[in-house]
């Protein structure tokens, strides 16, 4: 058990280190949760929902720009953009699974969201006349 600090400790807290393979340096997490692979789950998750959050706001959709009013309107976009988001993600997590992702990303750091890999790989395989695949079932 660690405090974080006097002043501000808030009860029993863990410090949790993880280092996972081919990362440059491990996570370092204060939590007061009872379990370390309760904490890693839910850092893990979380990481997900701040990559789509950054995806739809400021990330490729811009989904803000679009300046539509109408709930209607909004829904049909969303739902669009839904099917197509996870459309790429599934493309994006074959990708890294078979092993290609240096064709889209950097290799000495990772700072692309499977968005962005998806939209590439996509964009290489048009440029390139090469098949696309058709995969809506994301590896996690």
């Amino acid at each position: 058990p660690v405090q974080v600090t006097k002043a501000h400790a808030f009860g029993p807290a863990r410090l949790v280190y993880h280092w996972a393979i081919g990362e440059e340096r491990p996570w370092r997490l204060v939590t007061n949760a009872p379990s370390p692979s309760a904490v890693l789950r839910h850092y893990r998750t979380r990481m997900w929902i701040e990559e789509l959050f950054g995806d739809w706001q400021g990330g490729r959709f811009q989904l803000h720009r679009t300046r539509l009013q109408a709930p209607e309107r909004i829904a049909r976009l969303v739902l669009v953009l839904s099917l197509i988001y996870v459309w790429l993600i599934a493309v994006a997590s074959a990708v890294v699974k078979r092993g290609d992702r240096c064709s889209v990303d950097r290799s000495d750091r990772r700072d692309r969201s499977y968005l962005a890999i998806g939209l590439r790989w996509i964009r290489r395989c048009l440029q390139n006349d090469a098949p696309i695949d058709m995969r809506f079932t994301p590896y996690f």
